[in-house]
């Protein structure tokens, strides 16, 4: 970076010091061709090296200006003042017009268009060549400078031979420096040759009429000073037409560049977009493709349909069923593989509902003739397509054969129907059975009574122990009896419809088991925050009863039941209840088997028939829920009864 810092440095020195010499080197030799003794020369090529320079490198490079003109002047000029002031004129001169050109103008300059042209020829040339004139006869008297003999004719031919610099040189300095360097160098054939030509011509002509004078040849004459006026005149003239036609002829070129440019952009975008389409087009078409292998795979029946239900395409299943060709169906309407006109009426009735609501219309059972004769039943569904504006342009209809569905949901109709025929009878005959066993029951037990009662005197020890097993046996048996008659109410329980807060279920079943808890010295805590159960009444307190009497049975040697009664939410909205107790738990295999009738988890050593659980269970599901039991990590077991989902998940 510090090696090209340098080099730029450099190269400003170089250009800046190249400048001055080029500007001292045209100054000097324009001193070489005064149109009349003791006047100054009527071309200043200096005055268009300096405008045009300062126009293509900046106004950075006044300086050099300055030195070049201090350089010209100072050799011919006897007082110092003179060439500061001429120095100082052709300076500010120089970027008056650089600033000028590039306000009207702007940088970088072209001079492509007529405007531009002129207005370049017109601030940098007669405006701006006032400047140096003026500061020439102005500033050496306030230096206390020698008076100029003719000041206005010096002026006017100073101002003379500046714009005529101006306008021959400028344009030559900027063909070989200004940019745009494309544009600006292709003129150096159509400006530059042939403004450098007529220059070497006024030249030689000049030096031609200069020669001719033998009288006086130290002295320019009044023709060849004319003659050097006419040509220089001539120059500009020619210098200027050239600039104006080739900026015509840039501008058109530019513009056709530029309308080239746009057209190729347009072309590659076009191509590109045409690509793309392409590509989509053949994306399209495979997705379509796959789309349509998709729904030719299904084994439901697709038919799509346009307006009027004419049909726009339908899969192999469709195809099947009416014994076509998806060519054959396309244009056509159900009459092409159905001629019955009821069912034409009713499918452009359904086809007009869904293009006028734009919403699905679902057919649960249809029937419909197979091609083959076959009389099947379908389930349709059919549902309008949309355009990207929301307008409903086509319908797509869903067909699925349900017959041997619907075959089999009157066959599990019917099979349910006889299962609860069965169910009821075989309840009925329980109830009736149960309640039947119940008198000889009742026989056996009071003629025991009796007999202990009458002959206790004649009977031993071991007849009495006989009567006592006969009483426990017929107690035994009428429990058993009584159990399976509460589970038969409880399978034929009315449905739940009133909703009871939780904890006026749980005091009743606890008010029928105060004598035993009080027997027990049983602690029973009650969570505060029971929620309410839609359940029937009776049975949710007697499963309730049947799980606390469990729970008052199974205690720890030597301590008092201590039992807890709290809600139970699951995540799937269940509700019911939980009773814990503390007392030895339930063993792993015997999770299931305990809720099953007459199945027990323990001897005989703990009272109970084996039912209380079973008829829990049943409760449960009679009220959409279910029961189950589980350990407690710090030793116990709980007992949790569901009633079916709560009323704030519903």
């Amino acid at each position: 970076m510090e090696s090209q810092g340098a080099q730029s440095v450099v190269r400003k020195i170089v250009t800046a010091l190249a400048l001055a010499t080029a500007y001292a080197v045209a100054a000097r030799l324009a001193m070489l061709l005064p149109a009349a003794q003791g006047q100054t020369s009527l071309i200043q090529p200096a005055s268009g090296i300096a405008v045009a320079s300062l126009m293509c490198w900046g106004r950075r490079y006044a300086g050099s200006v300055f030195l070049g003109a201090l350089l010209a002047g100072l050799p011919t000029i006897d007082v110092s003042a003179w060439a500061w002031a001429s120095a100082g004129g052709a300076t500010v001169q120089a970027l008056v017009a650089a600033t000028l050109v590039r306000k009207a103008v702007g940088r970088p300059t072209p001079l492509s268009q007529e405007g531009h042209i002129l207005r370049f020829l017109l601030l940098a040339g007669p405006v701006s060549c006032v400047i140096a004139p003026t500061c020439s006869l102005l500033l050496p008297p306030m230096l206390a400078a020698p008076p100029i003999a003719d000041p206005m004719f010096t002026w006017f031919n100073g101002w003379v031979g500046d714009t005529i610099g101006v306008l021959v040189f400028a344009p030559l300095v900027l063909i070989g420096f200004a940019r745009p360097r494309d544009l600006w160098r292709r003129r150096w054939k159509t400006v530059g040759v042939p403004s450098v030509v007529a220059l070497a011509g006024v030249m030689v002509v000049f030096i031609y009429l200069h020669n001719n004078n033998q009288d006086q040849p130290a002295q320019p004459t009044e023709a060849a000073g004319w003659g050097l006026i006419g040509g220089l005149l001539f120059t500009c003239l020619l210098e200027s037409f050239l600039l104006i036609q080739t900026g015509h002829r840039a501008a058109i070129e530019q513009l056709v560049r530029r309308r080239t440019n746009q057209l190729a952009r347009s072309k590659a975008d076009l191509e590109s977009e045409l690509k793309r389409r392409e590509h989509a087009e053949r994306e399209l078409a495979s997705a379509e493709h796959a789309y349509r292998q998709m729904l030719d795979a299904l084994p439901d029946m697709v038919l799509v349909k346009g307006l009027g239900s004419n049909i726009v395409w339908a899969n192999k299943a469709f195809c099947d069923y009416c014994g076509l060709t998806v060519w054959e169906l396309m244009g056509t309407t159900t009459e092409a593989f159905r001629d019955e006109p009821e069912y034409e009426q009713r499918v452009l009735e359904q086809d007009a509902q869904v293009f006028a609501t734009g919403e699905a219309v679902d057919i649960p059972a249809e029937p419909a003739l197979r091609y083959d004769g076959q009389m099947r039943l379908f389930h349709t569904i059919k549902a309008p397509i949309r355009d990207t504006d929301g307008r409903v342009i086509l319908s797509v209809g869903l067909s699925r054969d349900v017959t041997r569905q619907r075959r089999q949901e009157e066959q599990l109709r019917d099979a349910n129907v006889q299962l609860e025929q069965r169910a009821r009878e075989l309840e009925t005959l329980l109830y009736v059975a149960s309640h039947d066993m119940r008198e000889p029951l009742r026989a056996i037990r009071n003629f025991a009574t009796l007999v202990n009662q009458r002959y206790t005197q004649r009977l031993d020890e071991q007849g009495e122990e006989f009567l006592e097993r006969i009483a426990a046996g017929a107690e035994r048996m009428d429990a058993l009896i009584e159990d399976v008659l509460t589970l038969s109410r409880a399978q034929r329980m009315e449905d739940p419809d009133a909703l009871i807060n939780g904890r006026d279920i749980v005091d009743e079943a606890l008010r029928s088991l105060r004598d035993r808890m009080e027997e027990t010295g049983a602690v029973v805590r009650i969570a505060d925050d029971l929620p309410p159960l839609r359940v029937n009444r009776l049975w949710a307190v007697q499963a309730i009863y049947n799980l606390t009497a469990n729970s008052l049975k199974f205690t720890r040697p030597g301590e008092a039941p201590q039992i807890d009664i709290t809600a139970w939410r699951g995540d799937d909205g269940e509700t019911g209840l939980a009773v814990a107790d503390r007392g030895p738990g339930v063993k792993p295999e015997q999770v299931e088997r305990i809720f099953t009738l007459f199945q027990r988890g323990v001897g005989r050593e703990i009272e109970g028939t084996g039912a209380g659980l079973a008829i829990v269970s049943q409760v449960a599901q009679q009220h959409g829920g279910r029961a189950w039991v589980r350990n407690r990590p710090d030793g116990g077991a709980q007992f949790i009864i569901t009633f079916g989902q709560s009323e704030e998940h519903e």
